[in-house]
């Protein structure tokens, strides 16, 4: 009897611990990847340049980090408390959003390398049908998604009742409904600091994109946030530079502080 006890008991906290690194691991999921988004939107003034601050001892985006665990914490609250088929809804839409953003970043990826294309093979490939052919299957899916999730009948609750609103399935209008935020958003920002969609903070650099000043003595290079050994890319103005730190213009190995900026 103490036996079966025993293991019941060891089998239960087994399975707590696993719920609760599995809750942990999903919320890692939920604010890393947005953080870092909002960190390159701040960086290139999509956003309040807030957004692009880095702490200066871990080198995480700060704000970033904060803001997007609060909005997700206040999504979460809310959705629960008007309906917790609404909150189904609201996970269930996230793959409209994957599928839209991903797509478009294939789209864009073509428009932004356009005049690449024909320099080499590779470039072809890599820098066109490869992501031009992700974009529209992308796209495939998402309209695809759109269309089944927004039937009456695709969402239902404990009662077998279908969850709609306006008459179409709640997982298509609640997905429909944070692009058209996204896009209220967009606008709002694009009125308040038209710079970032006017081409004035994102132009078409590459390696001339400055970096956080490694620690040891290694050639700077550029590369992506958080990849690896590759070093943090630096707002223009600074305003993402941790203090007493320094940026480093790769291609000519000219160094910046805040001071230095002043």
């Amino acid at each position: 009897m103490f036996g079966d006890s025993f293991i019941g008991k060891v089998g239960l906290l087994l399975l707590a611990a696993s719920i609760l690194t599995s809750a942990s691991a999903s919320t890692q999921t939920t604010v890393l990847p947005t953080a870092r988004t909002t960190l390159s939107m701040g960086v290139y003034k999509a956003l309040p340049t807030s957004f692009a601050k880095i702490h200066r001892n871990y080198l995480t985006p700060s704000v970033s980090t904060i803001t997007m665990g609060a909005v997700s914490i206040l999504f979460y609250v809310l959705f629960t408390l008007v309906s917790s088929n609404l909150l189904t809804a609201l996970i269930g839409s996230v793959g409209l959003m994957i599928a839209f953003y991903y797509g478009l970043t294939g789209f864009a990826c073509v428009w932004f390398y356009r005049k690449d294309l024909t320099k080499s093979a590779r470039d072809f490939m890599m820098r066109g049908v490869i992501p031009l052919l992700g974009g529209v299957i992308l796209l495939v899916v998402f309209i695809y998604g759109l269309i089944q999730y927004a039937k009456p009948d695709w969402l239902t609750d404990d009662d077998g009742n279908n969850v709609t609103i306006f008459g179409f399935g709640a997982v298509a209008v609640v997905g429909i409904g944070a692009l058209v935020l996204g896009v209220v958003v967009m606008i709002v920002w694009w009125l308040l600091s038209p710079d970032f969609f006017r081409g004035r903070t994102l132009s078409r650099r590459s390696s001339a994109d400055l970096v956080l000043a490694p620690p040891t003595a290694v050639d700077p290079m550029f590369g992506l946030p958080d990849s690896g050994d590759m070093p943090t890319v630096i707002a223009p103005d600074l305003s993402n530079l941790p203090p007493g730190e320094t940026a480093v213009n790769p291609e000519t190995g000219e160094e910046f502080t805040k001071e230095h900026q002043s």
